[in-house]
């Protein structure tokens, strides 16, 4: 574990960039290595998996998407069930697919989906989660995984979870989301009519 150490920091060292704004960026980074000294194997690995995702993120918004492929995919080895790991290996296929050539695209759109769903599997109450599967199914063809179905499935879960919360306008938004996506999805309708 020291040595995986060792090597984020010197990633960040070979990408970093020489101002306050990129120092801000990647203190949580450090913040996540500085944390795993002196913890457990099992807590140095998911920690070091927060590190490797991190570095997915930050990467990601550097527009470096081939790299946040590789931070993402260590992520999701070091921490498989973690699901803001998957969640955010999610996003980062989705960045790849949206830039890759045509061959590349259909696959690099399968892993996204299927890390998505993976993810709101592990955290099926968090709401961000069934929102970025929504948003996959939405937008992929069904040749990937996607369909006007499942995104109007999708959508009435997240209304589910809204509504047990407590927030009805959420779950309005929801449920209105999921019959835009399928006009005949009974399930959406019935429930914004008890709304």
């Amino acid at each position: 574990m020291q040595a995986e150490r060792v090597f984020f920091c010197l990633e960040f060292h070979r990408t970093k960039r020489f101002n306050t704004e990129s120092l801000r960026s990647w203190a949580p980074f450090f913040i996540a290595v500085a944390l795993t000294v002196g913890s457990s194997a099992a807590a140095d690995s998911a920690q070091l998996a927060d590190g490797q995702r991190l570095l997915a993120e930050q990467s990601l918004k550097r527009n470096e998407v081939d790299q946040a492929v590789v931070y993402a995919e260590k992520a999701v080895a070091l921490a498989p069930d973690n699901a803001d790991c998957q969640h955010t290996l999610g996003i980062v296929y989705g960045g790849a697919a949206r830039k890759a050539s045509v061959f590349k695209r259909f696959g690099l759109a399968r892993k996204c989906g299927a890390a998505f769903q993976r993810a709101v599997a592990l955290a099926p109450a968090n709401v961000d989660f069934h929102e970025s599967l929504f948003e996959f199914y939405r937008q992929a063809p069904a040749i990937v995984g996607g369909g006007a179905d499942k995104a109007a499935a999708e959508a009435c879960r997240m209304g589910d979870i809204l509504e047990k919360k407590g927030d009805k306008a959420g779950a309005r938004a929801a449920y209105s989301a999921a019959v835009t996506a399928d006009p005949t999805f009974a399930p959406a309708i019935e429930a914004l009519k008890k709304l």
